[in-house]
């Protein structure tokens, strides 16, 4: 089942909340090109806004710091 637009706002400032808490260093990965092998080009989950949805607001939600770290790839 393919998450919403709607979805991926909750669950970016959920993941973003928790990653928020973490008193160990953290290194975020955000995936440019989907979030599962159903989720990019062609395939049945594609779904480029509510990607692009999810990654922009855990890098708008996320507290950069030099132990919390987020890159897009």
């Amino acid at each position: 089942m393919r998450t919403t637009v709607k979805e991926n706002l909750e669950f970016a400032k959920f993941i973003a909340e928790k990653l928020n808490m973490s008193t160990a260093p953290v290194r975020v990965v955000l995936p440019e090109k989907g979030v599962s092998q159903l989720d990019h080009e062609g395939m049945p989950f594609y779904d480029p806004q509510a990607t692009e949805t999810l990654l922009n607001e855990l890098e708008k939600s996320i507290n950069k710091t030099a132990d919390c770290q987020v890159s897009k790839h």
